[in-house]
C-alpha cells in the first residue's frame, strides 16, 4: 500500500512510513533526526526488538525536546495574524470564543470558512444545535467546503446517520484537488471515515505543500497517534509547535503520546496548554485522565467540572465523570452521568467503553468486560472498543474469547498497532506448551518447558500455599501463569505495545506474565523473586476485590519476596539508606503517586515495602488481612486505615519513620561522608588521614581502599574494606568491599581468603551469578566434597540461570549422594533438555536416579539411551589426534582470562529487498544460539577462563568496547554504515579481536573483500603461515581444519558453494598482530551448533575440531 500506514494484517512487505519531514530548526534539528531515522522501517509490527529501543529512545528524546519549547514562545513568536479571520482563529485556538463570535459576526456570512469558524467556537461550547443551524445552509450550497466538513464531525460525533454522505463530499476532494488546503480538509474528512491509508497520504501531500502549517501537522499527529505511532505522532506535534509554539492542539497530543512513556512531563504539556487556553476542554480532559490514573479522584473531578463550565455537553467529560463513579462504587451516579451523555448521543457506546478502559486501569478487569460490551450494544462495529474487549478478556485469561474481539476489531480497522500486535503475539503464545496442575494453567515456550516447568510449578504452588495461609484467603482460579523468553512478547501480552524496558512481570489478578530467565541476561533479574510476588498480587487483588491502592499491593508483594527469600530483597538497601541522608525519601502520602513518576517508581516500590513490614511489626498479620478486606469495601486510605487499623496516614507516618531509623539507623550513619564527594577522589594521603578522622564512613573507607590497591598496596587496602564491610554487611554489587577483598586475595594467590570473601558476597547479592560461577570452580579445584558448602552455592547458579547444564548436573550427583532419587532426576532430565555435550553421561546419570526411585522401567530405557549415545560419542576419542569431547579437568594455563561470545548483529543485503532475510533468517543469526552456548560451555570446561554466558550486540552498542572478542557469522552478508565501519576500525586497533565465520566461494569471497577494503584501504589480507602460534597456543593443530556445514556433510562433502580449500587468513596492525581470523571456506559454527546432534555420529569428528580451532582461535586473541 505505498503512501500508507501500513497494509493488512497478512502483509508481509508492508513499506516503511512516508511521513516526510521539512528541514527542522537548528536547535531541534538533532531530535527530528533521530525521529526520522527510527522510522525507515515499515510501521506495523512488533517481534523485532531493536525497534521497539529505538521508539523508546525517540519518545524520550522527545521529551526532552520540549522542556525548551516555552522559549520558542519569545524567539519565534507565530507571525501577526494578516485577516480578520486569522485574528479568529488565533481567539479560537486560544479558547477566546466570544471574541470569535465577535469578529466573525462582522465578516461575511456567506463564507464557508467563517460560518465553520463560528461553528467550531459554537461547538467547543457545547452549543450543538446552534452549530448545526448555522452549518445547513453553507453546506447545501457548498457540499466540500469547511462548513461541511465541520457539520460532519459534528453530526459523526452525535450519532446521526447523515453523517458519513456529508463527508463523503468532502473526502472527495483528495482524488480532485491541487489546493494544499482543500487536500487537508478531505484528509480530516477521510480519517473520520476510517480510511486511514488515503487519510495519510491526504496529510503528506498537504504538509509537503504547507510546511509550516501548525493544523495541518497537528491533524497528522493525531492520525497516528489513534493508531499508536506514537513516535510518528511526536515528530508531527513537534514540526506544528516549530512552526507555532502557541498551538495548543499540538501540545494537547504531544501529552497524550508521552502519557505512557513519561506522565509527569505530559502533564506538564497539557498544563502548558491550559496556559495558553484556559478553556481547552481537551488539556482538562487529558489532565482528568491523568488524575484518575493515579486514583486522585477528587482532583480528577475538578478538572472535569472546569471542562463541563466551557462545554456542558462534552461527551468525553461526561464519559470520564461516569467512570470515576463507577470506580467509586457509586452505580447511581454512574448510570446518571452516563445518561447525560446518552442524552446528547443515543448511540454513544464510548460512555461503557471509557468505564472500562477506567475499570481495568483499577484490575477489575471482569467488571471491564461487561462495561466494555455494553458499550458494544450501542455500538456494535466500535474497533476501539472491540480491541479493548479483547485486551480485557485476554486480562481474565479468557484468550479465545479475546482473540474473537481482537480479529473483528482488526477486521474493522487493519491499521491499529495494538490489535496487530496482540494478534500475532497469540499466534506465537498458541505455540507454546501447556502444562497444568490443580488449579495452575503454565504456558512456556516448547524450548523452555523442559527446563523451566518443573521449577516454575513447584515454586507456583510454594508461594500459594505460604501466602494464602499467611492471609488466610484461597485465591479464585484457575490462575493462568505465561511466561516469555523475548521481552517484548511479554510486554505485548501485557500492554500491547513493545518496550516496557523495566517492567519484569505483571499480574491481573488471575492471569500473571512474566519474562523468562532467557529474557535478560543471568544475573539481571531474579525470576523466582518475580514470579514470587506477582502470586502475592494475585492474593491481594482478589482478597481486596480489585480494590487494594498500589503503595499497598506493591509494597505487599516486595515484603513477601523478602518474606520467601531474604537475599532476594536487598538491592535498594544501601541506596535508601544514603537516600535517607539526602533527603530525597517519600512521604507517605506521596507514595502511591510516586509510582507514576519514572524518577521515583523504584523508590516506591521499596519504601512501600518497609511501609508494610512496619504495618506488620506493629499491627500483625491480623491488622494487614483486616486492611486488605476494608480497602474491598471501596473506602479510600484515610478511612480504610481508621476502619482497620483505627490510625490514619499521619500517626502511621510517625511510626514509620521510628521504624525507618531502626532498621536503617547505623547503615544511614555509616553512609555519610565528609564535604563533597571530589573528596573522595583525593590523593592517597589525604584518603588516610580522612578515614583516620571518620572511621564510622562506609565511603571513606572504600575510597582509600580502592586507592590503595591501585597503588599496590594490598595489605593496606584489605584493611580498608575490612573497615567497610563491617561498617555495613549487606553492601553488595561494584560497591562491595568483600568482592574488592577477593580480588586481593586471589592476588596474593590467597586462595582460603578468597573463598571466605566470595562466599561473603554471594551471601548478600543474589544476582551476581559470576562471584557464584567462580565461587563453585575455586571450590570444585580445590577438591571441596561437602555438599554443605558446595549445593548452595549451586543452587545459586541455578536461581540465576537456570540453563546452566553443568550446574544442574552437580546438583543431582549431589542429590544422588543424599538418596533424593526424584530431585535428582529432575536434575538429570533438564541437563538433557538443555542439550549437554556428554549426552551418554547424562542419560546415565538420570538411569541411576530412576533406579533409586524404584522406577526401574524408566532406568532401563534411559540405561539403552545412555549405551546407544555412548557407541556414539566414542568416535572422537577413537580419531587419531582428536581430544574427547570433554577434558578430565579444566587446563588452568590461562586462568584469570576472561571471555564471552560476542555475537555482532549488522546490516546486511538482504535488507534492501522486499525480504528482511535468506532461507536461513537474518545472516548475522545463522547456528544462534546453539553455537555461541555449546562453544560457551567447551571453553569453561576445557580451560580456566572465567566465562560469561554470550550476548548480542549492533556495532553501535556503547558496550562493545568492553569486550576483547567478537563474532561475526556469514560476513560477506554484512552491509556496515560507515559509522559502524569507523567503529570496528577502532576496536581493532585499539587491540580487539574479530572472528569471521563460515562463508564459501569466489563470489562471497568478493563481496567479504570489497566489506574489507572499506575497513581497512591500505592493509592486504594475508594468509595465516602453518607454524603460526594459533595452531599451537593451546591445541596442537596439524594444519588448518575444514568443517562442512551439516548440509555439505549429509550430502556427502566438507566444502560448499564451490569453495573447495579451506583457509585461514587475517589483517595485521602496525605491529603484526592478527586483528581479524578469516575462517574461509570452513563452518565453525555449524561445527559448535550441531555438537550434540546425535543422530549424525559421523559428523562429532568435525565438532571436535571446530572446537579446537575455535579456542585457539579465542585464547590467542585473548593473549595478544
Amino acid at each position: 500500500m505505498p503512501g500508507g500506514l501500513g497494509g493488512p494484517r497478512a502483509a508481509q512487505d508492508r513499506p516503511p512510513s512516508t511521513h516526510t519531514a521539512q528541514p527542522p530548526a537548528p536547535d531541534l534539528q538533532p531530535i527530528i533526526r533521530i525521529a526520522m531515522a527510527s522510522h525507515q522501517r515499515p510501521a506495523f509490527g512488533w517481534s523485532d526488538s531493536p525497534p521497539s529501543r529505538r521508539i523508546s529512545v525517540c519518545l524520550l528524546v522527545a521529551a526532552l525536546a520540549f522542556l525548551v519549547l516555552p522559549s520558542y514562545g519569545t524567539a519565534q513568536a507565530p507571525r501577526r495574524p494578516a485577516t480578520p479571520l486569522q485574528t479568529a482563529t488565533r481567539a479560537f485556538i486560544e479558547g477566546r470564543y466570544d471574541e470569535v463570535d465577535a469578529t466573525t459576526d462582522k465578516l461575511d456570512a456567506r463564507d464557508p470558512n467563517v460560518v465553520a469558524l463560528k461553528a467550531r467556537a459554537a461547538i467547543a461550547r457545547g452549543r450543538y444545535t446552534p452549530a448545526e443551524s448555522l452549518l445547513r445552509p453553507i453546506v447545501s450550497r457548498a457540499p466540500a467546503s469547511e462548513a461541511a466538513l465541520e457539520l460532519g464531525l459534528l453530526q459523526q460525533m452525535l450519532g446521526r446517520p447523515d453523517a458519513a454522505g456529508i463527508l463523503e463530499k468532502v473526502a472527495a476532494l483528495a482524488d480532485t484537488t491541487n489546493d494544499a488546503i482543500e487536500m487537508a480538509r478531505a484528509a480530516r474528512a477521510l480519517r473520520a471515515l476510517e480510511r486511514f491509508d488515503e487519510a495519510n497520504a491526504a496529510y503528506r501531500d498537504a504538509a509537503n505543500a504547507l510546511p509550516g502549517d501548525p493544523a495541518v501537522q497537528t491533524g497528522w499527529g493525531e492520525l497516528f497517534l489513534e493508531k499508536y505511532e506514537k513516535a510518528e505522532a511526536l515528530k508531527s506535534f513537534q514540526m506544528a509547535l516549530q512552526a507555532d509554539p502557541r498551538w495548543t492542539p499540538a501540545l494537547v497530543g504531544s501529552a497524550r503520546a508521552l502519557a505512557d512513556d513519561n506522565p509527569p512531563q505530559a502533564v506538564a504539556l497539557a498544563k502548558r496548554a491550559l496556559e495558553l487556553n484556559p478553556s481547552s476542554v481537551d488539556a482538562l480532559v487529558f489532565l482528568a485522565e491523568e488524575a484518575a490514573d493515579a486514583s486522585h479522584h477528587d482532583e480528577a473531578r475538578q478538572s472535569l467540572d472546569k471542562a463541563l463550565a466551557v462545554n456542558p455537553s462534552s461527551l468525553a467529560a461526561h464519559a470520564l465523570s461516569a467512570a470515576l463513579s463507577y470506580v467509586e462504587d457509586k452505580p447511581q451516579d454512574f448510570e446518571a452521568a452516563a445518561a447525560k451523555a446518552l442524552a446528547i448521543a443515543p448511540g454513544y457506546g464510548e460512555v461503557y467503553r471509557v468505564a472500562g478502559e477506567l475499570a481495568g486501569h483499577n484490575y477489575r478487569f471482569d467488571e471491564a468486560v461487561e462495561l466494555t460490551r455494553r458499550g458494544l450494544v450501542l455500538d456494535s462495529r466500535n474497533p476501539r472498543a472491540l480491541a479493548d474487549l479483547g485486551s480485557h478478556l485476554l486480562r481474565t485469561g479468557d484468550e479465545p474469547g479475546a482473540r474473537v474481539a481482537l480479529e473483528a476489531s482488526f477486521k474493522a480497522d487493519p491499521y491499529n498497532k495494538l490489535t496487530y500486535n496482540l494478534l500475532t503475539m497469540m499466534d506465537t503464545l498458541d505455540k507454546f506448551v501447556t502444562v497444568r496442575d490443580g488449579d495452575v494453567v503454565m504456558r512456556l515456550h516448547k524450548d523452555e518447558a523442559p527446563v523451566l516447568q518443573d521449577y516454575a510449578m513447584a515454586l507456583t504452588h510454594q508461594a500459594l500455599s505460604t501466602l494464602s495461609a499467611r492471609y488466610e484467603f484461597t485465591p479464585r482460579g484457575p490462575i493462568l501463569i505465561e511466561i516469555f523468553p523475548k521481552h517484548d512478547d511479554f510486554a505485548v501480552r501485557t500492554a500491547g505495545l513493545p518496550g516496557m524496558i523495566g517492567a519484569l512481570g505483571v499480574c491481573f489478578g488471575r492471569v500473571v506474565t512474566l519474562d523468562s530467565p532467557k529474557a535478560r541476561p543471568p544475573g539481571e533479574f531474579q525470576w523466582e523473586a518475580t514470579l514470587w510476588h506477582e502470586l502475592a498480587h494475585v492474593i491481594t487483588l482478589q482478597m481486596s476485590n480489585q480494590r487494594v491502592p498500589r503503595w499497598l499491593t506493591e509494597g505487599i508483594s516486595v515484603y513477601e519476596e523478602k518474606k520467601a527469600r531474604s537475599e532476594w530483597g536487598r538491592e535498594m538497601d544501601v541506596q535508601f539508606a544514603g537516600m535517607l541522608n539526602r533527603g530525597e525519601t517519600l512521604k507517605l502520602r506521596d507514595l502511591n503517586a510516586a509510582f507514576q513518576n519514572p524518577k521515583t517508581i523504584s523508590l516506591a516500590y521499596y519504601q512501600a515495602s518497609l511501609l508494610v513490614e512496619h504495618i506488620v511489626s506493629a499491627y500483625g498479620d491480623a491488622g494487614m488481612r483486616r486492611l486488605l478486606r476494608t480497602y474491598g469495601q471501596g473506602i479510600d486510605t484515610d478511612a480504610a486505615l481508621k476502619a482497620a487499623l483505627n490510625t490514619d496516614l499521619d500517626q502511621l507516618q510517625v511510626g514509620f519513620d521510628q521504624t525507618i531509623e531502626r532498621l536503617f539507623g547505623d547503615m544511614r550513619r555509616a553512609m555519610t561522608a565528609p564535604g563533597d564527594r571530589e573528596a573522595l577522589r583525593a590523593p592517597t594521603a589525604v584518603l588516610r588521614a580522612l578515614a583516620s578522622e571518620n572511621p564510622r564512613s562506609f565511603p571513606v573507607q572504600m575510597a582509600l581502599g580502592t586507592a590503595l590497591r591501585k597503588e599496590n598496596a594490598l595489605d593496606e587496602a584489605m584493611q580498608a574494606f575490612e573497615r567497610a564491610a563491617a561498617l555495613v554487611p549487606v553492601a553488595g554489587g561494584k560497591d562491595s568491599p568483600h568482592e574488592q577483598m577477593a580480588a586481593i586475595a586471589l592476588e596474593k594467590k590467597d586462595r582460603p581468603r578468597a573463598i571466605k570473601e566470595l562466599t561473603a558476597l554471594v551471601a548478600v547479592d543474589f544476582n551476581n551469578v559470576e562471584a557464584a560461577r567462580q565461587l563453585a570452580a575455586m571450590l570444585r579445584q580445590d577438591n571441596v566434597e561437602d555438599p554443605a558448602k558446595l549445593v548452595p552455592v549451586y543452587q545459586r547458579i541455578v536461581a540465576i540461570d537456570p540453563f546452566d547444564a553443568d550446574a544442574h548436573t552437580l546438583l543431582g550427583r549431589f542429590a544422588l549422594q543424599r538418596n533424593e532419587a526424584d530431585v535428582a532426576a529432575r536434575e538429570f532430565r533438564t541437563v538433557i533438555a538443555l542439550g549437554p555435550v556428554d549426552r551418554a553421561a547424562a542419560y546415565t546419570d538420570l538411569a541411576e536416579s530412576y533406579f533409586k526411585g524404584g522406577k526401574r522401567a524408566e532406568a532401563k530405557k534411559q540405561t539403552l539411551a545412555a549405551i546407544l549415545l555412548a557407541a556414539f560419542t566414542l568416535v572422537p576419542v577413537l580419531q587419531p589426534g582428536l581430544d574427547a569431547q570433554l577434558p578430565a579437568a579444566p587446563d588452568d594455563r590461562f586462568a584469570g582470562l576472561q571471555w564471552r561470545f560476542v555475537r555482532i548483529k549488522y546490516h546486511h543485503m538482504f535488507e534492501s529487498g522486499r525480504v528482511t532475510q535468506d532461507f536461513y533468517g537474518e545472516p548475522w543469526g545463522i547456528d544462534a544460539p546453539a553455537a555461541e552456548q555449546n562453544l560457551t560451555r567447551r571453553v569453561k570446561t576445557a580451560t580456566a577462563i572465567q566465562v560469561e554466558d554470550p550476548i548480542l550486540l549492533t556495532m553501535d552498542d556503547p558496550r562493545l568496547f568492553e569486550y576483547p572478542w567478537i563474532y561475526f557469522v556469514e560476513p560477506s552478508s554484512s552491509r556496515l554504515l560507515d559509522s559502524e565501519i569507523a567503529i570496528l576500525r577502532e576496536f581493532l586497533l585499539r587491540g580487539g579481536s574479530a572472528m569471521m565465520d563460515d562463508f564459501h566461494g569466489p563470489a562471497e569471497w568478493a563481496m567479504f573483500e570489497h566489506e574489507m577494503k572499506r575497513l581497512f584501504p591500505d592493509r592486504e589480507i594475508i594468509e595465516v603461515p602453518k607454524d603460526h602460534p594459533v595452531f599451537s597456543c593451546f591445541y596442537k593443530i596439524d594444519g588448518y581444519p575444514q568443517v562442512p556445514g551439516l548440509g555439505s556433510f549429509l550430502a556427502g562433502r566438507t566444502w560448499e558453494r564451490g569453495g573447495v580449500v579451506q583457509h585461514l587468513r587475517t589483517i595485521l596492525d602496525d605491529r603484526g598482530r592478527p586483528m581479524i581470523f578469516i575462517n574461509f571456506d570452513t563452518d565453525m559454527g555449524d561445527g559448535w551448533e550441531w555438537s550434540n546432534a546425535v543422530d549424525y555420529p559421523g559428523y562429532i569428528k568435525y565438532t571436535a575440531l571446530a572446537y579446537r580451532m575455535g579456542i585457539n582461535e579465542i585464547i590467542y586473541a585473548l593473549t595478544h
